[in-house]
Parts: structure tokens; C-alpha cells; sequence
């Protein structure tokens, strides 16, 4: 019985270049847009309030309130609303931003 050579296959170079080129096209990508979404004012409902304070702790010309209200709608110790509109440039805030957080809802 005679018996077959297998072939022995190599990845060629342009492979890699392809293969390297796409990781880095990813990661530029992932950066920018990153970048890009630090640069406005987030959605801050339903947040924990201590995400939100780890978020105004990276933008020094935001400064912010704590409100607590009673919200039947949004658990405790979760943001209820916010003072400045989602999407605003966080270059253009001046104003100090207001959250208030759910302290539940009110036992009568």
C-alpha cells in the first residue's frame, strides 16, 4: 500500500498583513468612537448613582447636585432625572447638573 505525502501548508505573509491590518482598523475604531461618546452628556436614567459620580469624576468642568425624590417608576438609589438633556456637548456645559435619585416609593 502506498502511502500519500501530505502537504505541508504555510500561511503566507499577506495573510498576516490582512489579519493585522483589520486589528488595527478595530481598535482605531473602538478608540475614536470611545472618545466620541465621552464628549457628550450620557442618559443618566436608571443609572447607579455611584456610576454617575465615577462618570463626573473624569470631566472636571461638570459639576453635580444630588437630589433624593420619591419615584415609584425607577428603583431606589437609581437616577430619576437629570437636570441637562441627554447628547449635550459636555464642552458646552456651564450649568451645574442636578440628578435626582430615587429614594423608592413613598410609604404613606
Amino acid at each position: 500500500m502506498a502511502t500519500k505525502k501530505r502537504r505541508k501548508r504555510r500561511l503566507k505573509p499577506r495573510f498576516f498583513t490582512v489579519i493585522f491590518s483589520i486589528l488595527i482598523a478595530v481598535l482605531l475604531f473602538r478608540f475614536f468612537s470611545g472618545e466620541h461618546q465621552e464628549a457628550v452628556m450620557p442618559n443618566f436614567h436608571g443609572w447607579e448613582s455611584v456610576d454617575v459620580i465615577d462618570f463626573v469624576g473624569r470631566h472636571d468642568n461638570v459639576t453635580v447636585t444630588f437630589e433624593l425624590v420619591y419615584s415609584s417608576e425607577v428603583p431606589p438609589t437609581r437616577v430619576a432625572r437629570q437636570s441637562i438633556a441627554p447628547g449635550v456637548s459636555l464642552t458646552d456645559v456651564d450649568d451645574q447638573l442636578i440628578i435626582e435619585v430615587s429614594k423608592g416609593e413613598m410609604i404613606e
